[in-house]
């Protein structure tokens, strides 16, 4: 991705997840939004890429959900050592088999009409030029979750 480098600072990230969830879900009507991310906890990260991060995968998962008779979006997180585990988890349909397989590889895991397969690519590429990673932890018939991984402040 051509992205300018990263620049640091203490965030609040509930508030940015917040944000973002404002921003995006007001396009999907219908998705109930859980975000159980303590309001005082604060990341070290740009967050203009940051943002992008998890506008990809809340956009993301409000598409999965379109069908889905429960819409629901839950944020959680978890401290450890060094970052800040934040975990989105939506209750749609899974990701098929060849998505799961090319998830992060620049387009090779799209899957919708009109998407190019570089959202994910681009949020690993943020995520770890801050520090962090994403990952898939799972991903099923009730839906699927990611993990963002943010150093802490």
């Amino acid at each position: 991705a051509d992205t300018a480098d990263p620049e640091a600072r203490d965030v609040r990230v509930s508030f940015l997840l917040g944000e973002v969830a404002a921003d995006v879900l007001a396009q999907f009507p219908g998705v109930v939004f859980k975000n159980d991310v303590p309001s005082a906890l604060t990341v070290r990260a740009d967050p203009d890429h940051a943002y992008r991060i998890f506008h990809n995968l809340f956009k993301n998962a409000a598409q999965a959900m379109a069908r889905s008779h429960q819409r629901k979006l839950t944020l959680s997180s978890e401290i450890t050592e060094s970052h800040i585990n934040i975990t989105v988890a939506d209750t749609g349909p899974g990701l098929p088999t060849q998505a799961k397989e090319n998830l992060f590889e620049a387009f090779k895991a799209g899957q919708g009409a009109g998407s190019t397969g570089l959202g994910l690519s681009i949020c690993k590429e943020l995520a770890v030029a801050q520090g962090g990673d994403i990952q898939l932890l799972k991903s099923d018939e009730t839906g699927t979750s990611f993990i963002v991984s943010l150093p802490k402040a």
